[in-house]
C-alpha cells in the first residue's frame, strides 16, 4: 500500500504521519512565503510543535521547529534544520521520544 503523504515535502509529510502525534493540521494557509505551519501535539510528552518552512522570491527555504510545552504561554524553543531531510530526522528523534513516553520499545 502506497501512501500519500502531499506531495512536496514528502520526507516531512511522512515523518508526522508516522511519529504518533496525538493530532496534527495545518495552520493557516499555505503561501509562497510560509510553505508549510504544521502545528502538532502530544500529550504523552506535554508538548505542542510547530514545523514550519519559510522563503520566496529568491530566498532559500529556512525549516525550523518551535516547541513550546503544553498550558504554558511559554517560552519557545527553536531548533534550526539545514533541510528537508534534517526536519524529518529531528520528527523521527520526537517520535522515539513519544514511544518511549507511551512506554514503547
Amino acid at each position: 500500500m502506497t501512501e500519500d503523504y502531499g506531495g512536496k515535502y514528502l520526507k516531512i509529510r511522512k515523518a508526522l504521519h508516522e511519529a504518533g502525534f496525538d493530532e496534527f493540521y495545518q495552520a493557516g494557509s499555505v503561501s509562497r512565503f510560509h510553505k508549510m505551519n504544521i502545528v502538532a501535539e502530544s500529550q504523552a510528552l506535554g508538548m505542542r510543535f510547530w514545523f514550519c518552512i519559510s522563503g520566496g522570491y529568491g530566498v532559500a527555504d529556512e525549516y525550523y521547529i518551535i516547541t513550546r510545552k503544553l498550558g504554558t504561554g511559554g517560552p519557545d524553543d527553536r531548533i534550526p534544520c539545514k533541510n528537508q531531510k534534517e526536519m524529518a530526522d529531528q520528527i523521527n528523534a520526537i517520535r522515539q521520544k513519544i514511544e518511549a513516553a507511551k512506554g514503547g520499545n
